[in-house]
């Protein structure tokens, strides 16, 4: 009797103990299941395009063109033949000037060809007058004085109006920041200059200068700018240089074995690539080795090779 109950005790542990190790194996499977799934929820992916990064510096901008003035030859009024911005040729009568006296008018002509314009801002003679090697730091701050339009009264000595000469490329004096500036700037560089938005051509650097901690350059545009016709002083963007690849994430970029690559799915299976990575900017990346719209794993700590996921 003593040897039966001890056998069904026997079997009572062998029954409990295989029980148990079932419902750990159960509970392990699931706590796995459980714990790939959260996984699989975390896993995050973006697809992949063509595209650039910059080398590029924000700057602040004085225009410079080549301007001619023509004074009030007294006081009076003045009376205009053409209209703001038409072009001219040197010699062309731009108005009639009639002295406050009762004098005879004055025939008014243009000095130079180029465009007219009614609207001198006061900082023509100043900016003429700068030098890089001496560089006055006012000038990126000076206001234009604003001007609508024609006035009915000049005194002697007033600006009647100017001469644009629209034939000669526009000049930028820029400065920003040395820290900035990323790689040094060198004296016939070419930037590409962009404006709200737009690009208004290819500049080379013709003067280099500095001011404590600020670089000024000497901007020639390739050609006149006409959208810059009536401003002054602007903010610029000044890009130095573009890098082409596939655009991704910085954060996808991870290593393996030695390797520089990527981790991105095909049939919702991870599989690791190599890449080259061309530039890096901020967040971002470029790189040569997939496709655009590839779609690449942004949390690689997250996967593994062959990792199926539901992405």
């Amino acid at each position: 009797m003593v040897k039966e109950a001890k056998k069904k005790g026997v079997a009572r542990l062998m029954v409990v103990l295989a029980l148990g190790s079932v419902g750990l194996l159960g509970w392990w499977f699931a706590w796995r299941g459980l714990t790939s799934k959260v996984t699989n929820l975390m896993v995050e992916v973006q697809g992949v395009r063509q595209g650039y990064l910059e080398d590029q510096v924000k700057a602040r901008a004085v225009v410079l063109r080549e301007e001619t003035l023509v004074p009030a030859p007294g006081a009076g009024r003045f009376e205009n033949l053409t209209r703001e911005g038409e072009r001219v040729r040197k010699g062309a009568v731009l108005g009639y000037f009639y002295p406050e006296q009762g004098e005879e008018y004055q025939v008014m002509r243009a000095p130079v060809s180029g465009v007219v314009s009614y609207r001198p801002d006061g900082l023509e003679d100043a900016l003429a007058a700068f030098q890089l090697d001496e560089p006055d730091m006012e000038v990126f701050s000076l206001q234009p004085a604003r001007k609508t339009g024609i006035s009915m009264s000049y005194h002697q000595g007033q600006p009647l109006f100017k001469v644009i000469d629209n034939l000669s490329p526009t000049v930028l004096l820029a400065t920003f920041p040395v820290h900035t500036a990323g790689k040094p700037v060198h004296k016939g560089q070419t930037l590409v200059v962009r404006w709200q938005g737009k690009n208004l051509g290819t500049a080379t650097v013709t003067g280099l200068g500095r001011a404590r901690d600020r670089v000024i350059l000497r901007l020639v545009l390739d050609s006149f700018c006409d959208d810059l016709i009536y401003h002054r002083v602007i903010d610029v963007d000044l890009v130095a240089r573009q890098y082409h690849g596939v655009l991704i994430p910085r954060g996808a970029i991870t290593e393996k074995n030695g390797c520089t690559g990527v981790y991105y799915l095909r049939n919702e299976t991870v599989h690791f690539k190599e890449v080259k990575v061309v530039a890096t900017r901020g967040d971002r990346a470029v790189v040569e080795g997939i496709k655009p719209g590839d779609y690449v794993v942004t949390t690689p700590a997250l996967v593994d090779e062959g990792m199926v996921t539901g992405k």
